[in-house]
């Protein structure tokens, strides 16, 4: 199994990242990778998952490919608010298998640490890992900051809860 992770400090209450994060009707207003999530808001539903890719240029004279955006569908695993939530998703023929982990940490100071995780396996995940690595690493680090810019945006108006 292969994993790409990402984190981000964010200056508000678990409670508020967790609205933010699970409204998913919202996410085409701020989220510049997942465009949006349908599907029932429950443990074991089937979702479907538009998210914005795009694919970096090789090193030398070629440019970026223009963002895709790619339909994926899956089964929200765990929901466990405002903590953490779980989604999963694999090819038709079942040699590649993605997880995608949320979560929320609590810190001392009253903000949170943002966690995004995605675990990468199957037959075809020791050939296709390191690019998807860069991609999505680089596409979960804009969705983070584009979490914790909409989150201390409401938080900067709203009373801070431990949640």
């Amino acid at each position: 199994m292969h994993e790409v992770r990402t984190q981000v400090d964010i200056a508000a209450g678990a409670s508020l990242v967790w609205s933010v994060l699970t409204d998913f009707s919202r996410y085409p207003s701020w989220n510049p990778t997942i465009r949006g999530v349908e599907g029932e808001f429950e443990r074991g539903s089937t979702i479907r998952i538009a998210e914005r890719v795009t694919i970096p240029a090789k090193p030398g004279p070629q440019r970026a490919k223009p963002a895709t955006v790619r339909q994926t569908v899956g089964t929200l695993e765990h929901i466990r608010e405002p903590r953490q939530l779980t989604w999963a998703s694999q090819s038709r023929l079942g040699l590649l298998g993605v997880q995608r982990r949320f979560s929320i940490e609590s810190l001392p100071d009253g903000n949170v640490r943002f966690h995004q995780v995605e675990r990468i396996r199957g037959l075809l995940a020791p050939f296709v890992w390191r690019k998807l690595a860069r991609q999505h690493g680089e596409a979960f680090e804009r969705m983070n900051r584009a979490l914790k810019a909409r989150a201390e945006r409401a938080a900067s108006g709203a009373p801070r809860t431990a949640g």
